[in-house]
């Protein structure tokens, strides 16, 4: 029997359709490594476009510094000016008593940008990669959770986190071995 069973496989491996058979599954690996190399493209131009989006926010808040710290400054030499003019009326008018005075309060003055950080939050899309499956799964729980208004937190999370999406992978491939699993794969 066992003789038989190495002959017919020898044979088929030795039948005009092997080639074709393999021909098909190199052209559907060649497609998958396609597929794989536009959809890193479509991750690498998120990023690229992500991290312009994040230079071009730095460079405006830097310019809004630079106003807010000129403004200032325009202020501060505008003060300056002032308590000059005002030094010398009081220095024409011999008011010595004044003069310390504006002295005194020149050293009490503090002159700072007066700038704080606000984080504001915004929303901020990460791309993901997932089954089909795993997204229609999503749009379901979705769909259902608008319809009754109740979002189940461990479905949610579940869906957030792709917690099934090894098992997907493997269903999707044809596979029945469970990782998790102790026993051996079975067998069709």
């Amino acid at each position: 029997m066992a003789g038989y069973v190495s002959y017919m496989v020898s044979s088929f491996m030795d039948s005009p359709y092997t080639a074709d058979i393999k021909r098909q599954f190199d052209k559907l690996t060649m497609d998958l490594h396609d597929e794989r190399w536009k959809i890193e493209e479509s991750i690498n131009s998120w990023a690229e476009t992500l991290h312009f989006q994040i230079v071009e926010h730095v460079k405006e808040q830097k310019n809004l510094l630079e106003c807010f710290h000129n403004d200032r400054q325009r202020i501060l030499h505008e003060k300056r000016d002032e308590i000059v003019k005002e030094m010398h009326k009081l220095n024409r008018q011999r008011e010595n008593n004044e003069i310390n005075n504006l002295l005194q309060r020149c050293k009490t003055l503090k002159f700072e940008l007066l700038v704080e950080f606000s984080y504001e939050d915004q929303p901020l899309s990460f791309i993901q990669c997932v089954t089909k499956e795993h997204l229609e799964q999503k749009k379901k729980i979705e769909s259902s959770a608008t319809k009754t208004g109740n979002y189940t937190s461990e479905a949610m999370s579940e869906l957030k986190t792709g917690r099934d999406l090894k098992k997907n992978i493997d269903t999707h491939a044809g596979s029945t071995h469970d990782p998790t699993s102790t026993s051996s794969p079975q067998t069709t």
